[in-house]
């Protein structure tokens, strides 16, 4: 089984951050990538990733909306080797450090830090 890593993007400045590390995954057969990303995310993806959020998401193993709460990654139940949010926006640093886990990328890095 691989070993698998959440990769969230919210909407602050570093997107191509975000995207050399999903290349990196992506070419790194023992990984699967998990992505989620915020509405805010998506936004900046447009200003700054040159790329299209088809291009980034297609970099993933799997994409996650970030409104649906129910997903995998947002249960203890999930192992994965850990999560990276890049960028991370204040909001979500607040949203993390608050436990305000009112979208998937907030409730995954809850999960994360429970386990």
């Amino acid at each position: 089984m691989k070993k698998r890593i959440i990769i969230g993007i919210s909407g602050a400045s570093g997107i191509p951050v975000a995207v050399e590390i999903l290349k990196m995954l992506e070419s790194c057969r023992e990984y699967e990538s998990h992505l989620v990303i915020s509405e805010s995310g998506k936004v900046t993806i447009g200003y700054e990733g040159g790329v299209s959020i088809e291009q980034v998401e297609a970099m993933a193993d799997y994409v996650y909306e970030n409104r649906d709460i129910g997903s995998a990654i947002a249960s203890g139940t999930f192992r994965s080797e850990g999560m990276i949010i890049v960028p991370c926006s204040m909001k979500t640093v607040a949203g993390i450090a608050g436990g305000y886990s009112d979208s998937l990328l907030l409730r995954g890095a809850d999960v994360m830090l429970k386990e």
